[in-house]
């Protein structure tokens, strides 16, 4: 610690007289006091910037799953990005759900400008280490880092990441589950807004928890008709949210989306009907395809051309 105990600390402090060493070394070592003096950096998470139009990324550079793609390629999904760019507009409010290091956080926070404001939603925290890092680094004022996941209620559940990306499942009843596993929070979105504070767009990526994240927004969206980003995979859908692909899709149709896939370039085709979006999915031969989602009356009378 560097300091002798305070009369208030000593009490608790002494009582671990007689306990196992190791248990002596944890306390200290896992106390903030310890972890404020530095000792231990040499453990810190390795990070790079990566510029993504004009806002700084903090990316890992062992990262496998999204910061070595986006520092070799300065990119990362630009079917995806370019959605983005062609959706979002000064003055708008975001839901990066899922936000993995801030990819498209820092894009839509380019987009939407200091007038707008971005909610990065991430229950991984080394990712939320880099968010904060990036946050601090490009001074901005209207962004909004939340460690959790998003569901559909608030409680506990496991997170599975060997490297930035992570799938959120509820606790099982084993033993590893309830004393072995990273344990997150889940909280419903809609509880950090305002009855009036606006969404204009949400992008998840939720590793099939994309349905649990909805239901947990469905006041938002009720309200605000926000454009929807998402991935879609019914296998993950089944395993992390209980329900089929094409139950999903109808819970969308039912919402007044036309849903569409994104094609390489960003381009959209809107149904609205469920086959011909499985179908796109099946042909895809991939483990997920991204799908853009609007109630614009432009979008619905597209749709009904299907």
């Amino acid at each position: 610690m560097g300091r002798p105990p305070s009369p208030e600390e000593w009490p608790g402090y002494s009582s671990f007289a007689g306990r196992l060493l190791e248990d002596v070394v944890r306390m200290f070592l896992k106390g903030k006091g310890f972890q404020d003096r530095g000792l231990m950096s040499g453990v810190d998470i390795d990070y790079v910037f990566a510029d993504v139009d004009g806002v700084a990324v903090a990316a890992d550079p062992k990262d496998l799953d999204v910061g070595m793609h986006l520092l070799a390629a300065g990119t990362y999904e630009p079917h995806v990005s370019a959605v983005f760019r062609r959706e979002l507009k000064a003055g708008m409010h975001v839901f990066d759900v899922g936000a993995n290091i801030g990819y498209f956080t820092a894009l839509a926070l380019a987009c939407v400008g200091p007038t707008g404001h971005v909610w990065a939603v991430e229950p991984n925290t080394s990712n939320v280490r880099l968010l904060e890092i990036a946050r601090r680094a490009n001074k901005v004022k209207n962004l909004s880092i939340v460690p959790a996941a998003a569901g559909d209620t608030f409680g506990p559940l496991r997170l599975d990441a060997p490297f930035s990306n992570g799938m959120v499942t509820p606790l099982g009843d084993t033993k590893g589950d309830l004393s072995g596993a990273n344990i997150v929070c889940q909280i419903p979105l809609d509880s950090l807004l305002d009855e009036n504070e606006r969404v204009d767009f949400i992008k998840l990526d939720v590793e099939g928890s994309e349905y649990r994240a909805l239901r947990g927004l469905e006041r938002a969206l009720d309200r605000w008709s926000p454009m929807i980003v998402l991935e879609f995979s019914p296998g993950m859908l089944q395993e992390a949210s209980s329900i089929s692909g094409r139950d999903f899709l109808k819970y969308m149709l039912a919402k007044g989306y036309a849903v569409g896939a994104i094609g390489h370039d960003g381009a959209v085709t809107f149904h609205d009907a469920v086959e011909p979006i499985i179908m796109a999915y099946q042909a895809a031969r991939v483990d997920h395809i991204d799908l853009f989602a609007t109630r614009t009356a432009t979008a619905r009378a597209v749709a009904r051309k299907f």
